[in-house]
C-alpha cells in the first residue's frame, strides 16, 4: 500500500519555497496556490520556478545579472518599461498557438453531414475510402472507422440544427406570427410511401420556409390518417395544427381536398397543378364531340366483294397459287415538293404552339418561386389569361377557357382579401370577370373577424379584465350612491365640489367580446382607408395571409431531393436517416443561397 505523502513548510533562502510545501522525502513539492504537485528530483527547483512563472506570473526579482550583461541605466530602464507594458503570457507558447482556431461551422460533423446530405456520398465511404480519410486527417480530423458511428454523428448534428429550428419557430410564435403548410405524398423507388411537410411564414418583410422532413406512411392514407400524421409531425416542432396554422396548400387530389375540410385552416389548391390540368384538357384529352360511327357488316361484305371483283379478276383460292401485281408509284423527285410542304406546315404549327405556351411557361416559373404570394399569383394569372386571349387563334382561345375553369376551381376570397389589405384605395368590388371576381368589403371584414377569432390572436376582455371592469363599475356606482349632492348635511361648497366631480367622472359601458372585436376591426379599416396605418388585427391578418404559398412545389422539390438521396443503390436507408438527410440537404441549400447573397 502506498503511504500518504505529507507536505510541510521548508525554510530556505530561495524565494521559491515561500510558495511551495516540501514533502518529507524531498522528492516532490506542492504549490500553495493551486495545490499542484511537482517533482523535485535530485533537489532541483527548476520545475518550481517554471511553474510560478508560467502559471502564476511570479518571477524572482533578486536574480543575479550575468557579468557580460549591459549595465547601462538607460537600457535597463527601457527594458523595464517595455516588460511592464507587455503582459507576460499565462502559459508557454506552443506551436499550435500560431495557427488559427477552427470555426465551429467547419467542424468535422458539419463537413460529414454536408457531404452526405448535399453531395450524396454514402455513409460507408467515410469508413472505407483511405483517400477521403487522409484528406480529413490533413485538416486535423480523425474520422471514425465505423459507418454506424458516422451515421450517429450526422444524426446528432441534424438534431442540433432541428432544435435551432424549433427555437426559431417558437420565437416567431411569440412575436405574433403564424404559419402555413405545404405537403404532399411520395413513393420511393423501394415502394415506400412518405409525406413531406413544409412550414411557411412572412416575417421581416420576406418569405421564410422550413423543410420539416419526411414522415413514413404505412398502409393506406385516408384523410383522417393524413390529419393525424400532420398533428404528430407538427408537435415535434411545437406547432399546433388548430391554432398556429393559417392555411394549407395541396394539390387537387381527393384525399387532400378531404383533408382540407377536416382541419380548421384555409385550403389553397395548387395553381401549378391547375395549369397542368388545363393544358392536358386541351392538348392531350380526347374530344368527346368526335365519335366514331358504327360500321355495318353489310358494308364490309360489299366492300370485300368489290375488292374481289375489281378489274374483272377472279377470286383466288388458297390452292391456286399467287399473282404479282406491279403498281406504278410516283418518283422521288415528284414526292420531294409534297414532303417540303408538309414539313413547313408542321413547323408552322409547332411554332404557333410554342408562342401560345410561352405565357403559360413564364407563369408557371413565377408561381413556383420561393417568394411567391397570392398577390403575385393573382397578377401572374391575369397576365397569362390576357396574353392568351390576345392571341388570335382557336387553340389559344380554347386554352384560355380551360385555364379559366381550372383557376376558378382553386381561387378563394383570400386573394381578394390580401389585395385589399395591400392597397385598399384601388380595391373595388366587381363581378364582371367571373374568374377573378372581387367580393364586397363587408364580406372581407367578416372574414377578417372570423380569422382573428379562429387564430385566438389578442382576445379582448379576458375574464380577469372583465371582472376588474365590473368591480370598477360597481365601486363607482357605490360611491355615487353613498354621497349625493342633495344630501342636507353637506355644506354649499361641498355640494358644489361633489357636483363638479360627478360631472367630470366618465363611466364607459363594457361591450361584449364579439361586438368589441367587430367595432375595433371596423375602426381599423376606416382609419386604414383614410390614409392611416394598419392596426393590430389588420397587420396580423396581412402577414398571415402573405405567408400562404400559391403552389405546393416545395414538396415536389423535397421529393426530388429524397429521390436523389434514396436512389436505387441506397434504397435501404432507414426512415429516420432519410428524414434527417432531406432536412439537412434543404438546410445547406438555404445556407449556400444566403452566403451567395451576402458575398454579392
Amino acid at each position: 500500500m502506498s503511504s500518504i505523502v505529507k507536505y510541510s513548510s521548508f525554510a530556505s533562502n530561495s524565494f521559491v519555497w515561500e510558495h511551495f510545501l516540501k514533502s518529507e522525502d524531498g522528492l516532490s513539492a506542492k504549490c500553495k496556490r493551486c495545490k499542484t504537485v511537482i517533482k523535485t528530483t535530485a533537489r532541483s527547483t527548476k520545475g518550481l520556478h517554471v511553474h510560478l512563472k508560467a502559471k502564476h506570473q511570479i518571477e524572482d526579482l533578486n536574480k543575479k545579472v550575468p557579468k557580460n550583461a549591459v549595465s547601462s541605466s538607460s537600457v535597463s530602464t527601457n527594458l523595464s518599461m517595455l516588460s511592464s507594458e507587455l503582459p507576460s503570457p499565462s502559459k508557454r507558447t506552443k506551436k499550435t498557438h500560431h495557427f488559427p482556431i477552427r470555426n465551429s461551422e467547419n467542424s468535422m460533423e458539419e463537413r460529414v453531414a454536408r457531404m452526405t446530405a448535399k453531395d450524396g456520398l454514402p455513409l460507408s465511404v467515410f469508413a472505407t475510402s483511405e483517400d477521403l480519410r487522409e484528406l480529413f486527417k490533413a485538416k486535423g480530423f480523425l474520422l471514425p472507422r465505423s459507418s454506424t458511428t458516422i451515421r450517429m454523428m450526422v444524426m446528432n448534428y441534424g438534431m442540433t440544427l432541428r432544435m435551432k429550428v424549433v427555437n426559431e419557430l417558437s420565437q416567431l410564435k411569440e412575436t405574433g406570427h403564424r404559419f402555413s403548410l405545404t405537403f404532399d405524398e411520395w413513393t420511393s423507388s423501394s415502394n415506400r410511401r412518405y409525406l413531406n411537410i413544409n412550414a411557411h411564414t412572412y416575417a421581416n418583410d420576406r418569405a421564410l420556409f422550413w423543410n420539416l422532413g419526411l414522415t413514413r406512411i404505412f398502409g393506406s392514407m385516408p384523410a383522417t390518417v393524413c390529419v393525424e400524421t400532420l398533428r404528430k409531425k407538427l408537435k415535434k416542432f411545437e406547432i399546433d395544427l388548430d391554432e398556429d396554422i393559417v392555411a394549407i396548400t395541396t394539390d387537387g387530389a381527393s384525399v387532400m381536398v378531404k383533408t382540407g375540410s377536416l382541419v380548421p385552416a384555409f385550403q389553397q389548391l395548387c395553381y401549378a397543378h391547375g395549369l397542368q390540368l388545363g393544358i392536358l384538357d386541351v392538348l392531350y384529352k380526347k374530344n368527346e364531340s368526335i365519335r366514331q360511327e358504327p360500321i355495318d357488316d353489310d358494308i364490309l361484305d360489299n366492300s370485300e366483294a368489290e375488292s374481289n371483283d375489281n378489274d374483272g379478276r377472279p377470286n383466288i383460292s388458297e390452292n391456286s397459287g399467287f399473282t404479282v401485281e406491279v403498281v406504278s408509284f410516283a418518283t422521288e423527285g415528284e414526292l420531294i415538293p409534297d414532303f417540303k410542304d408538309i414539313i413547313n406546315k408542321v413547323r408552322k404549327i409547332v411554332l404557333n404552339l410554342e408562342n401560345i405556351l410561352k405565357p403559360v411557361k413564364l407563369a408557371v416559373e413565377v408561381l413556383c418561386r420561393q417568394d411567391a404570394t397570392l398577390i403575385t399569383a393573382e397578377a401572374t394569372l391575369k397576365f397569362m389569361i390576357k396574353k392568351l386571349e390576345d392571341n388570335n387563334s382557336a387553340l389559344a382561345s380554347e386554352l384560355a377557357l380551360c385555364l379559366r375553369r381550372r383557376i376558378l376551381q382553386r381561387r378563394t376570397n383570400l386573394n381578394a382579401l390580401l389585395m385589399y389589405l395591400q392597397n385598399p384605395c384601388n380595391y373595388c368590388a366587381s363581378n364582371d370577370d367571373e374568374t377573378f371576381c372581387l367580393p364586397s368589403k363587408n364580406v372581407l371584414r367578416k372574414q377578417i373577424q372570423e380569422f382573428v377569432m379562429r387564430m385566438k390572436f389578442g382576445i379582448l376582455n379576458s375574464p380577469e379584465t372583465e371582472s376588474n371592469d365590473e368591480k370598477g363599475l360597481l365601486q363607482g356606482t357605490n360611491n355615487c350612491e353613498e354621497v349625493s349632492p342633495s344630501d342636507p348635511d353637506l355644506t354649499l361648497q361641498e355640494e358644489l365640489e361633489l357636483t363638479i366631480s360627478s360631472a367630470c367622472n366618465v363611466i364607459c359601458p363594457s361591450p361584449s367580446r364579439a361586438n368589441s372585436l367587430e367595432s375595433i376591426i371596423k375602426k381599423e379599416i376606416t382609419l386604414y382607408e383614410s390614409g392611416g396605418s394598419m392596426g393590430k388585427y389588420l397587420t396580423f391578418t396581412y402577414n398571415s395571409l402573405k405567408g400562404i404559398p400559391p403552389t405546393s412545389v416545395e414538396a415536389e422539390r423535397a421529393f426530388s431531393a429524397a429521390g436523389y438521396i434514396a436512389s436505387k443503390i441506397r434504397c435501404s436507408l432507414a426512415d429516420d436517416t432519410l428524414d434527417m438527410l432531406c432536412f439537412l440537404r434543404k438546410h445547406f441549400q438555404l445556407n449556400d443561397k444566403k452566403n451567395m447573397k451576402e458575398t454579392k
